[in-house]
This record gives C-alpha cells, structure tokens and sequence, in this order.
C-alpha cells in the first residue's frame, strides 16, 4: 500500500486499518523507509462505529485512490485543496457517458432552484431568492453507468450506498450563483423535523463538474484561508475573492466535508464548510451533488 493510498478493502473489515486518521483514530504503525521496511507509510485504526476521514496532509498533495478505475480505465487522483475545510479535487471521477446519462434524463425537467428556509415552527418551506439563481432536478434513475459511479464514491469515501440518495442536478447560465451557505443543516433550526435529530446530518458532497464552464463559476470556501478564518464576520455571501476555491472542470468532482472528523457521528457541524457556486461569468454550468449522510435515511 502506498504513502497515502487506501485500499477500499483493507477499510472494509473490522478493524479497519487506514492511511491516515480519521476521528479518535490512533497510529497504530509507522513504515520507515530508512530501516528497509518499504515506502512511508502510516497506518491508523478506525473505529469500527465511525466513518473514514481522508486527512488531507498538507495542501497540494496528491495520491492515486486505490481499488477505483476512472473514467476510460484512467486512476482516480485526489488531491487535498484545503485542511479547514476539508476540501478535495477528484480527477478522473466520472466519465463521458455517464455524464450524458445523468444530463439526459433530467434536462427536460429543471426547475429553479430553491433555498431550505426554516420556519417558525421549527419545520421548513421552499423559499426562492436571488442569492440561489440555479435551476435543477434530481436524478433517481437506476442505470448501470450511475451505479458503477456511486460505487466508486462508497469506495472512496468508505460508505455505504444507504447513506446516499440520488443526485441533485444544477445547471447555472450567464450570472446565476449560490450565495455562500452549508449543506448541512442545523439541527437547532428544525427542531420539528426528525430527520435532523440524534445527530444524523449530511457528512459528505461530492460535487461532479460535468461541462467545462467558458468563464466562471467556481465552487469557493470563503473561511478556507486566513482571511475570514472561522470567526470573521462576512457581509458579502457573494464574495468569491477570498478563501480557496475550485475551478470547474470536466470530468472533475470536489469533495468536502460538512461535519468535522471529530464528533462526526454526533453531527458535529463544520462551519469552515461554508462554500458557494460563484457567478457563471461566460457560458453555461451542468453539476451534480451526490450528498452522503453519517446515518441512514429514517425509513430504512
């Protein structure tokens, strides 16, 4: 196993052993070179009731996911973007034909985006607002081209398929945005709503680009630089100047996390993943969210 690299197999028994730490996860092994043993490597426990965290080391590193064959039998490259957030680009992710797949079936029946507004009652409405000017539509097809990809990002992330539920498609034009916000949901916002309750919440997104935008519309983490840090106060949710962001690009999907690695399966929210889908600025932009929950869906 190389520095860096895990195998989807090795994280799937009990215990699981895995490059690098996720939450309480203690080193369990060091691998030094120098002594002969092979190339560097970490080997960390995970715990057997928590979820696998990539760690991310340090920005710009790079390592092949292995276990997972990419778009036209390419590796799978991730590379770490940001530490606070945690924050990943994802090349080779999602092929040609499974981007027309997913385009298709839903093309026809996009509708404007609206915004997740909790109401007084502790409940939610649909609210439509100009700092969210997309359009989109869920795709909830079985196709064995969608399925071959959602369980490449079980593999990745050391999920399972029942924490995830289809995909949310969204197409920007010329000028259309979503202001900063998270795709979590805070629990002390909806107390009537118990699907948000115990600590179950979104964990992971993994954000498909599935054209290559003229000018514009990157996918920016205000809080992910020295800027605004966590505390700064930020006044323009429009504001895709400062922080780090990810350049739309085919083929290419952004990972990140919306709960942090400690606490996760308590929901404990992130609030450097506060992020936005900047202004579309020449051309048009089709993506995909495929969000993966740290517990089931309640009917299941």
């Amino acid at each position: 196993m190389g520095s860096g690299q895990a195998s989807p197999s090795s994280c799937a028994s009990r215990p699981r052993t895995c490059p690098q730490p996720v939450p309480g996860g203690r080193l369990a092994a060091a691998i030094d070179p120098a002594a002969g043993q092979g190339p560097p490597t970490n080997v960390f426990m995970v715990p057997a009731d928590e979820f696998f965290f990539w760690p991310g080391l340090y920005k710009g590193h790079r390592t092949t996911v292995a276990g997972i064959v990419g778009a036209g039998g390419a590796p799978v490259v991730i590379e770490t973007v940001s530490l606070e957030p945690r924050v990943f680009i994802l090349d080779n992710i999602i092929s040609e034909e499974q981007m027309e797949v997913i385009k298709g079936a839903v093309r026809h029946e996009m509708q404007r985006s609206a915004m997740y507004t909790p109401t007084d009652d502790g409940t939610h409405y649909d609210e439509y607002s100009n700092g969210r000017t997309s359009s989109q539509a869920w795709y909830k097809q079985r196709h064995p081209l969608t399925e071959q990809l959602y369980d490449n990002i079980a593999a990745l992330t050391k999920t399972r398929q029942n924490l995830a539920f289809g995909m949310q498609v969204i197409n920007y034009g010329p000028a259309q945005h979503y202001e900063a916000h998270y795709d979590y949901f805070d629990p002390s916002m909806y107390p009537g709503e118990s699907q948000f309750q115990n600590g179950r919440n979104r964990m992971i997104t993994v954000l498909f680009y599935m054209n290559d935008v003229e000018e514009g519309g990157h996918t920016a983490f205000p809080r992910g630089d020295d800027y605004y840090g966590l505390n700064g106060v930020i006044t323009d949710y429009s504001d895709c100047e400062h922080g780090v962001s990810v350049a739309p690009k085919k083929g290419r999907a952004v990972m990140f996390y919306s709960l942090k690695a400690l606490g996760h399966m308590n929901g404990a929210l992130d609030r450097y993943s506060l992020h936005s889908g900047c202004d579309v600025l020449k051309g048009e932009k089709w993506a995909a969210n495929r969000w993966i929950w740290n517990k089931p869906f309640p009917q299941q």
